[in-house]
């Protein structure tokens, strides 16, 4: 989400870019789920380079918990239980929760929806959307890289959350205080909706297990 993924199949920029912003694209967006394997060679293929600079960028994703890399089996996407989920809910409202302080404290008043990173990123679910604005106010760069490194973690949970679930409806609520620059009730929401997520982690978690159960099933067939 940090990164400028703008570059498609066959666009400029160097491989290792290409084949980062590419694979952190399908992450994200869900061309790869929960428990895939990422076969190096039909990767190079899907994005028009080289095996070698796609194994760079597994490297580095596995390096960011993106991607696991399983020695002499391979990289696989993450298939977290309830419990990794609720982690990595934490992380992400300690990060978010700094990033609306630091506006608060800073006066910042950008508009939500107009920061580089929504600007350039793939598209992403809304919620994933408003988390990134979020990040996006604060001006200490480690953090945004740690905090979007997080939200993209949770990309594939927050999409089963949905289809189980349907929309937060408080996420309306937040979208209006982002924009009114209400940072201090913007907190109060955020952490609503993100101690509904960590409620939600068991029944996400089983329900990617047994998709990707059902994926393994059909390749059998």
């Amino acid at each position: 989400m940090q990164e400028k993924w703008g570059i498609e199949r066959g666009g400029r920029g160097d491989p290792y870019e290409r084949a980062y912003r590419g694979l952190r694209r399908d992450l994200v967006t869900g061309a790869v789920l929960p428990g895939d394997q990422i076969v190096v060679i039909e990767a190079a293929k899907r994005l028009g380079i080289s095996p070698t600079p796609v194994r760079e960028a597994l490297a580095h994703l596995a390096g960011e918990r993106l991607i696991e890399d399983r020695r002499r089996h391979g990289y696989f996407v993450p298939l977290p239980s309830w419990f990794d989920l609720v982690e990595l809910y934490d992380l992400c409202e300690l990060h978010l929760v700094a990033a609306l302080r630091e506006a608060g404290r800073s006066g910042a008043s950008a508009p939500v929806g107009a920061t580089e990173v929504e600007a350039t990123s793939v598209q992403m679910d809304p919620l994933g959307e408003k988390f990134a604005a979020v990040m996006c106010l604060s001006r200490n760069t480690r953090l945004v890289l740690a905090g979007c490194s997080f939200i993209d973690c949770l990309a594939a949970a927050r999409r089963f959350q949905v289809g189980i679930y349907g929309e937060d409806e408080a996420l309306a609520t937040l979208s209006a205080l982002l924009s009114a620059g209400d940072w201090r009730q913007a907190v109060a929401v955020l952490c609503r909706i993100l101690r509904r997520c960590r409620g939600h982690a068991e029944p996400v978690a089983r329900a990617m297990a047994a998709a990707h159960r059902a994926r393994n099933r059909a390749d059998i067939v």
